[in-house]
């Protein structure tokens, strides 16, 4: 046994050391061998992960080995008289539990083994003699192992009997002794080591044979109640005895629920009565400390089964026991109040219990959560607080919050009218006071509030005690300005507490509070009397995130109606606020304060106090609402026909392009991001709607304000949700003008969601609204133009593509007039300058190449749809299920339609469509391109993009196919063509963006990689005029290149125009994306670092000049965008320029050839390149 590894756990050599154990019994009780063996085979069997099957004389055998092994202690060495006395005090101070066992002889079957297992150990230690030292065959003579080896042999004796419980084949009466076993060690002198164990064994056995849990029960219920038991040297060991006695509880009476009462009262009686004694002993033993976590363990036993036992025998059941609480609470709370002036100890340990058994009436009252159960405890709760506050409340407030979260109505009334008292009359009787310890009374009901505001559940109790909330805050805010100034800071400090408090409600509850007309007339004034008082105690000049967070959910301060008295009954209120405590000192200051925001626009003379009062509290709400990137609070104060017909509305106008300005200011400030763009997006509809406002004031400001986000965004002009709104809008407005339908007063603006505005009733006036929405529309078209005419022609055309049904042929719509006119008659030149990367003709713009383009489109997917929607018919005629083809949506062009046989034809369309484009690669692998047909290339390409757009989930691999084969073929038509595809494909499906730029990044790196267009490394041909030198015998007219890659046509490799159509390509994506996607320009700066990476070996052929001046000026534009915030690679990028720039003159010279237009785009290019060093060189 001992030179077998203790590790293993092998089913033989386990079989073969029990065996071993039961053959060596009797020799083993006689020498030590016998301990190493059977602590190899206990550790063999307990390190087990599948017990194997034994016989029930091995179990017996092992069984008997196991009491001998536990009952075995070795003699200790004789102590000397003081050391007899002093460990004789330490047991008698101890308690029998923790007396030792050894020497106890099994007791007999007839008697009962719960009886007094501690009784038991001290009569057989009593009776047993005294071991002869003189025989020389005695075991004490032999070597005898020491203490910790006889600890450590024990242990491993007990986890096997734990396992041998779970044994299929363990009998009854094995499972009967290993309970005695468990028993009898749970009351051995070390609990570290045995009292968890023996307890988890007893428990083990008592789960196995229902018999046994009576007993069981019994046992754990006395073990529960001992207060001896509660003594351990640290508070892990603690937890894990009374979590294995409360836990072994649980399971007894599950098998045993007659006994559920018993149990119950044991726990109540554990909680309540044993915390005295042992605050008691604590004084003794200082180590000892009543642990919450193990106090909340056995609440929640005792909650778990007191909800069994109302589920089973109703409330009348637990009725007594929870009656019980609330008459202790009494008895302690009153033994509180007369021992809080007399001894400390006393009181400590009065006021501990006192805790305990508050948070158990809150556990039980939130455990059962019975109307019933709360209308008994917590009356008993509250009529225990008092003004002012005792250490004791602050647990009972707690608890009082936790009751009220439940939801029950009369409940959270109760404790939302207690709190709201306590915390007015703390302040009233100047006891908010030290606020830096969080056990203080006004730390602990500020709390309280606070998880009020955060964790009530039920909407209506949410706006209840938002109201009285505010009503506090205005009535301690009125407190503040009647206090003398010495005592005003405590009074200021507990009306700020009271700001995260009021923060937290309005963040919850938005929709209550978004439209101030909904509310009740009471409620707008409680709002704006709160506002008021913030300002007037410079809460807004704090900027906390509580202030920012109330200002963004807060109403906007605007009078109740239309009407001119409404503003003046509002200045009224106002003057009331500033004459009940404002002070003229005061008054003064807010009117430089409002002088240093309006400046000219102020004048002393012509405000009166409560004017200066609102246009303060207007200006410090809507500036802290823009920090939370949101304007669209001061449209209704636009919209306000009484506050714009007051003196101040020239104030309010000026505080609206205040908060504009401040708004754009911060959006910008953010950086290019998704959420960005879409509050950017949700902004600019907002305005687009009340661009048709039936007042002037509005229209105008909303006017102001659009050309003012596009200005700041122009990436919002090429949105295809904007100008969908717009177009839309112009047609929806005129249809109404044309109808000459008076009586419609309310027009809904299509694709908002529901949004509408208020038409004028006079016609003239309408007309004028259509001629101004036609000005906006033709503006905007014009810049969107000016800045990228490919991506608005493409928006545009998308936009269009959605006119596709015949029952739509004849229908008059004026947006899509407008865009046809501004598309087709393309850019205009005297929008903006000419860009110099915009040469190839897919991208200037003209009404031609738009004309064309949109032609293309909608031939092709006319084709595709046209022919997915045969098939479908032919399947419903299959089926029967129609006669009819499927019919046409008016709003958008429709998907693939999900039929048997239209999904079986899409895998082999894309599958022909991917080997018809595959077929060009092969061509130009083969034959170096030159048998390929341009137009057959581009026909399949445009049909391979239509059956892409018309399909709902888009295959990746046609994708992919998309993106690489023009850059494959790679020549100028199939590049052109190639562009045109990517782009028709982000703008018709933005979410695809991203794909078709990562593929488009690794086609890119494929060109570097392979040399070819502008990265092929050729040397330059000697000029004509050049001398010719004997030992220049390198260059050609064609240049040698150092690797030929894949098979070119001859020149193909050396031809760097198809990277001039890919380079303006990116240019372009330069301008659509640079201040929307960040993802975009990482990997733009990524193909622009790697296409550079070698500076001095790019194209130097004459043909490749204008190409090298497109990339460099690339180059350079993103490094002035401002949008890449890696300044490690922009340094790394604008060295690797300048490097290619010089390099180009490390050549010889060599006279120009090209054509004249091209020559004259290769100047254009080169001048912007110029222009582009002196503003690099400015920065």
């Amino acid at each position: 046994g001992e030179g077998t590894g203790a590790g293993q756990v092998a089913d033989g050599w386990r079989h073969a050391a029990l065996v071993f154990v039961a053959a060596t019994l009797e020799v083993a009780r006689q020498c030590h061998a016998r301990l190493v063996s059977t602590y190899v085979a206990f550790r063999g069997l307990g390190l087990a992960p599948h017990a194997p099957a034994f016989s029930e004389q091995q179990v017996n055998d092992v069984v008997e080995s196991m009491r001998a092994v536990l009952q075995y202690e070795p003699p200790h060495k004789k102590s000397s008289k003081k050391n007899k006395r002093k460990k004789k005090e330490e047991t008698s101070a101890r308690g029998p539990l923790h007396q030792s066992t050894s020497g106890v002889k099994e007791p007999s079957k007839e008697k009962d083994v719960l009886l007094s297992p501690r009784s038991e150990a001290n009569i057989a230690r009593k009776k047993k003699k005294k071991p002869s030292t003189s025989s020389p065959s005695s075991p004490a003579v032999l070597s005898q192992p020491s203490r910790n080896y006889f600890l450590d042999l024990k242990r491993p004796a007990l986890q096997a009997a734990s396992r041998m419980v779970m044994l299929d084949s363990c009998p009854v009466a094995v499972l009967k002794d290993l309970f005695r076993i468990g028993v009898e060690n749970s009351s051995h002198a070390d609990p570290s080591q045995y009292i968890v164990r023996g307890i988890k064994l007893a428990v083990a056995c008592g789960s196995r044979h229902p018999p046994l849990a009576l007993k069981l029960l019994h046992f754990l219920t006395g073990e529960l109640l001992d207060e001896n038991l509660s003594f351990s040297d640290d508070v892990v060991t603690q937890r894990l005895m009374y979590g294995s006695l409360i836990g072994g509880m649980l399971n007894a009476v599950k098998e045993h629920p007659e006994q559920r009462a018993g149990a119950i009262d044991s726990l109540r009686t554990f909680l309540i009565e044993n915390v005295v004694s042992w605050r008691k002993k604590a004084r003794v033993r200082k180590s000892f400390n009543v642990d919450a976590q193990l106090m909340g363990l056995a609440m929640d036993a005792l909650c778990q089964l007191l909800t069994q036992e109302r589920s089973k025998n109703g409330f009348a059941a637990v009725r007594p026991v929870i009656g019980s609480f609330g008459n202790t609470l009494y008895t302690l709370y009153s033994d509180y109040e007369r021992l809080r002036t007399t001894d400390t100890a006393a009181l400590s340990s009065c006021r501990a219990q006192l805790d305990v058994v508050v948070r158990l009436i809150g556990a039980v009252t939130c455990a059962l959560n019975d109307a019933d159960v709360t209308a008994i405890l917590l009356p008993n709760l509250i009529s225990r607080i008092a003004i002012p506050l005792r250490g004791a409340d602050m647990e009972i407030i707690k608890q009082l919050v936790r009751v009220a979260l439940l939801g029950q109505k009369e409940a959270y009334n109760q404790v939302a009218d207690l709190l709201v008292n306590i915390y007015r009359s703390l302040v009233a009787n100047n006891s908010w006071a030290d606020l830096s310890s969080d056990s203080t009374p006004s730390v602990v009901v500020a709390d309280a509030l606070t998880q009020f505001a955060s964790k009530l559940s039920r909407r209506a109790q949410r706006t209840d005690f938002l109201y009285r909330s505010l009503r506090l805050f205005q009535q301690l805010s009125l407190q503040v300005f009647n206090t003398p100034r010495p005592e005003q800071e405590q009074v200021h400090n507990s009306v700020a507490l009271l700001l995260p408090v009021l923060s937290e409600l309005c963040q919850r509850d938005t929709s209550a509070l978004s439209i101030e007309k909904s509310a009740a007339e009471q409620t707008q004034s409680l709002f704006k009397t709160s506002w008021f008082y913030c300002v007037a105690q410079n809460f807004p000049d704090r900027s906390s995130t509580s202030m920012q967070q109330l200002a963004s959910r807060f109403p906007p301060l605007i009078p109740k109606g239309d009407a001119l008295a409404d503003f003046d009954e509002m200045l009224v209120m106002y003057d009331t606020l500033v004459k009940q405590g404002v002070s003229e000192t005061m008054v003064a200051d807010q009117r430089k304060r409002l002088a240093r925001v309006l400046g000219s626009r102020f004048s002393s003379s012509n405000l009166s106090p409560p004017q200066v009062a609102y246009l303060l509290c207007v200006y410090s709400l809507e500036q802290l609402r823009v920090a939370t990137d949101s304007f669209q609070a001061m449209l209704p104060y636009l919209e306000s026909y009484s506050l714009m017909n007051s003196p101040v509305s020239s104030c309010v106008m000026f505080i609206s392009d205040y908060c504009f300005e401040k708004y754009l200011g911060m959006m910008a400030a953010r950086g290019a991001s998704v959420e960005r763009e879409s509050a950017l997006k949700s902004q600019m509809q907002r305005l687009l709607v009340h661009f048709n406002h039936r007042e002037d004031i509005v229209r105008t400001c909303t006017e102001r304000y659009i050309h003012q986000m596009f200005s700041a965004f122009p990436q919002l002009l090429w949105d295809t949700d904007c100008l969908r709104i717009l177009l839309d809008m112009l047609d929806a407005v005129s249809g109404v003008v044309n109808s000459h339908s008076i009586d419609v007063m309310r027009l809904v603006i299509p694709n908002t969601g529901g949004q509408f505005v208020v038409l004028p009733e006079v016609h003239e006036q309408r007309v004028a609204r259509v001629h101004n929405t036609k000005e906006l529309a033709r503006h905007w078209l014009k810049t969107g133009y000016a800045h990228t005419p490919s991506g608005m022609s493409a928006v545009l055309q998308d936009y269009f593509g959605r006119f596709h049904t015949s029952r739509q042929a004849y229908v008059q719509h004026e947006g899509y007039s407008m865009g046809i006119e501004l598309g087709v008659a393309g850019a205009p030149a005297e929008v903006g300058v000419r860009d110099p990367l915009r040469t190839v003709s897919c991208f200037t713009g003209s009404g031609s190449s738009f004309a064309n383009s949109f032609s293309v489109k909608t031939h092709y997917l006319g084709e595709m749809r046209g022919m997915l929607h045969m098939v479908e018919l032919m399947d419903h005629l299959s089926l029967g299920t129609g006669t009819g083809a499927p019919s046409d949506s008016l709003a958008a062009p429709r998907a693939v339609p999900a039929t048997a046989l239209v999904s079986a034809s899409l895998p082999q369309l894309i599958d022909n469509l991917v080997a018809r484009l595959q077929s060009y690669v092969l061509q130009r692998r083969e034959s170096g391109g030159a048998s390929i047909e341009p137009a057959a290339f581009a026909a399949d390409v445009h049909r391979a993009a239509a059956v892409l757009l018309s399909m709902e989930n888009v295959s990746r691999r046609l994708l992919h196919m998309l993106c690489w084969v023009p850059v494959k073929v790679f020549t100028e038509a199939a590049l052109e063509t190639g562009v045109f595809v990517w782009t028709w494909v982000m703008a018709s499906r933005p979410s695809l963006a991203r794909v078709v730029m990562e593929e488009l990044h690794a086609a890119w790196s494929w060109t570097v990689d392979e040399c070819v267009g502008i990265f092929f490394n050729a040397q330059r041909p000697a000029s004509p005029l050049s001398i010719p030198q004997a030992a220049a015998g390198a260059g050609s007219a064609g240049g040698v290149a150092r690797d030929q890659g894949e098979c070119f046509a001859e020149g193909q490799q050396a031809d760097a125009a198809p990277h001039v159509v890919f380079i303006e390509f990116l240019a372009e994506r330069l301008t659509l994306t640079k201040d929307s996607g960040e993802h975009h320009m990482d990997m733009l700066l990524d193909m622009l670092l790697k296409a550079l990476a070698k500076p001095f070996e790019l194209n130097c052929l004459i043909n490749s000049f204008g190409c090298l001046l497109r990339l460099l000026l690339l180059a350079f534009r993103v490094l002035h965008s401002g949008v890449v915030r890696d300044e490690a690679a922009l340094r790394l990028l604008r060295e690797r320029v300048y490097l290619a720039s010089f390099g180009w003159f490390c050549h010889p010279p060599v006279w120009h050839n090209v054509e004249r237009k091209r020559m004259s785009e290769d100047v254009g290019v080169l001048v912007s390149l110029c222009h582009a060093i002196e503003e690099d060189a400015r920065r």
